[in-house]
């Protein structure tokens, strides 16, 4: 796989009709759709985001987080703290991203939060629901 997919890049209406290419996702993206269809707030978001968690779980074999990626998710929290932010609120974000680091692949995310660790990933943020490679 060249590419490991945020969260954010499978958000949206027709999301999956875009994704392209060699890519992958980490198993942390389950637990957030998960996280997703718990706190729905009605039963048309529930099937909405059930329906997304089933699609992505049929296309995707999610990779876990292993602890190479433990290591590398602890180097770039650290890194954060000397860079001002605050790690404790994008901790799925940054396993996604240390993930991706691990498997030397390029993250795409809609998420500009990690931009300021972009020196430490191969991190391309797209626009929201654009095409991974297309984005800005």
């Amino acid at each position: 796989m060249n590419a490991i997919l945020d969260t954010s890049v499978l958000l949206g209406p027709g999301a999956l009709d875009r994704v392209t290419g060699d890519t992958a996702i980490s198993v942390i993206t389950l637990g957030e759709l998960h996280f997703g269809v718990a706190r729905a707030r009605d039963s048309q978001r529930r099937a909405e985001r059930t329906l997304l968690l089933g699609t992505v779980e049929s296309l995707f074999d999610p990779l876990p987080v292993t602890p190479v990626i433990a290591r590398i998710w602890g180097q770039l929290c650290g890194a954060a703290v000397e860079r001002g932010l605050r790690p404790r609120r994008g901790t799925a974000d940054l396993l996604i991203a240390a993930t991706a680091r691990a498997h030397r692949a390029r993250l795409y995310t809609c998420d500009r939060d990690l931009a300021p660790l972009a020196d430490l990933l191969e991190l391309e943020v797209v626009e929201p629901h654009s095409s991974p490679g297309q984005g800005g």
